[in-house]
């Protein structure tokens, strides 16, 4: 006997209207792949903190969070990180992100006993909190005089009382960002209590590598969650072989009592093809000139740094390199990098800070870059370096974690700490544009990217395995 399938879509409902990063990219695309291709087995649900409960989101209600974001009216955002009309905004994260970072920091203070209560409270108050946030920029607009800027398409109403009634043989599928949005433990009781099965994923234990790079609240939450997880998991999706053996090493180390069944899932890459007429008129200036691209979060580990120091030292040895476009939402631990391309002259025209980019944005500047660069320190697959092949460029890459598995021999690797290696390679590509074009050739010809849907046929066939397991 098989079962129904429980897809959970929170972390698109708590993400909606949002850029997608890289989570929230997989959680949508496989979606939408259920939804068109396994519907007939598949249901849709939300966990809710307030009464830690899953209730069920009809079809129509998962189309709505699978539409795109409206389009962001803050040009400023799209200005060079350094000039004046884009500094006062770019030197501070989201409104979101501060509040968030004060809750965790508010949680820290707390004696053990009582953090885990008080955090379900504030994740049951998060709807309202971003109701008011947006209120709050409404009324910003209006006295600034500026468009005040309504999504074409609300976000769905707050679910109701319709709780999802996962049964025996029924399989429960969640793959979002589930250590921030879900209680796993009241979630493991659930499962006991109903007799349902659980695949998770995997995608990194980068806290839990480099801790260093984290608020200590975040590492120890995260390493807690991968605990949980363990007990809770029939199967663990892993986006690549390195995930998967720190996964294993994780739990070797922790002395973990239960080790769920594991496998390798590789991401999709697709973006179709750029539609012009939803490419903002800052990003159309930008693709008139040469430019190599870093798309990625901007925050420590992504390592903005090394590329920084890099074309500083080109720059100071005479040479105008063609203009290095971030492109990402900031994030944790970068102050001082804001700080410094704010005020370092030298690149003033040099380095590009894009936020609020939509998929046909994305797409344009992936075609129309000289190569791209993803310096970072750790990863758990390297979506970026799979892109970036996938649009026929190639890619300077760290020679570090997963990266070398993404990119295979496509792709230049260098230790990410060597600014002289670094800035030698940068030279000799911005010198040799034959040998660019050489290398963007070969990836063109070469590479064979992922498909979302066999990610999506890989989760549905492990899943209906599970389901028919008495």
């Amino acid at each position: 006997m098989r079962g129904t399938i429980w897809f959970d879509v929170t972390t698109l409902r708590e993400w909606h209207g949002r850029p997608a990063v890289g989570i929230v990219r997989t959680e949508r695309e496989i979606c939408r792949h259920f939804l068109a291709e396994y519907a007939d087995c598949t249901r849709f649900c939300v966990y809710v903190s307030a009464g830690s409960r899953l209730v069920e989101l009809e079809a129509g209600e998962v189309v709505r969070l699978l539409e795109p974001p409206p389009p962001q009216v803050a040009a400023p955002a799209k200005e060079p990180a350094n000039s004046p009309a884009n500094a006062p905004v770019a030197s501070r994260p989201p409104a979101e992100e501060r509040v968030k970072m004060l809750a965790l920091r508010f949680l820290s203070w707390l004696p053990e006993r009582w953090r885990h209560p008080m955090k379900q409270r504030l994740l049951a108050l998060r709807p309202r909190v971003h109701q008011a946030l947006n209120l709050a920029r409404q009324l910003r607009d209006l006295l600034r005089g500026t468009p005040v800027q309504v999504p074409s398409v609300p976000p769905p109403a707050p679910p109701g009382d319709k709780v999802a009634e996962l049964g025996p043989h029924d399989v429960y599928v969640s793959m979002g960002l589930d250590w921030t949005y879900k209680d796993v433990v009241r979630l493991f009781g659930e499962k006991r209590r109903r007799g349902f099965r659980m695949i998770l994923f995997c995608y990194d234990l980068i806290p839990y590598k480099l801790p260093q790079l984290f608020a200590n609240d975040v590492v120890r939450n995260f390493a807690q969650y991968f605990v949980d997880m363990a007990w809770c998991a029939d199967h663990v999706f892993c986006i690549s072989a390195h995930s998967q053996r720190d996964f294993a090493a994780f739990l070797l180390e922790a002395h973990h009592g239960r080790a769920p069944a594991t496998s390798v899932i590789p991401l999709g890459c697709e973006i179709s093809p750029p539609d012009y007429g939803h490419v903002a008129d800052a990003v159309r200036a930008l693709l008139e000139r040469p430019f190599i691209l870093f798309v990625s979060t901007i925050e420590r580990r992504k390592n903005h740094e090394t590329i920084y120091r890099a074309y500083t030292r080109l720059i100071d040895a005479g040479m105008k390199p063609p203009v290095a476009v971030f492109v990402g939402m900031r994030g944790w631990g970068v102050d001082e990098l804001f700080k410094d391309l704010s005020l370092d002259q030298r690149v003033a025209e040099t380095i590009v800070v894009l936020q609020h980019v939509n998929d046909d944005e994305l797409s344009a500047l992936y075609e129309k870059a000289l190569f791209t660069v993803y310096p970072s320190l750790y990863e758990g697959w390297g979506l970026p370096v799979a892109e970036s092949l996938a649009h026929g460029k190639f890619c300077l890459a760290s020679n570090t974690s997963s990266l070398p598995e993404a990119g295979g021999d496509l792709v230049r690797y260098l230790d990410p700490w060597d600014v002289p290696a670094w800035t030698q390679a940068l030279r000799e590509l911005f010198e040799q544009p034959e040998e660019v074009a050489r290398l963007n050739r070969r990836a063109r010809e070469l590479y064979l990217p992922p498909r979302w849907k066999d990610a999506a046929r890989m989760v549905f066939e492990t899943a209906q395995t599970l389901g028919s397991i008495e």
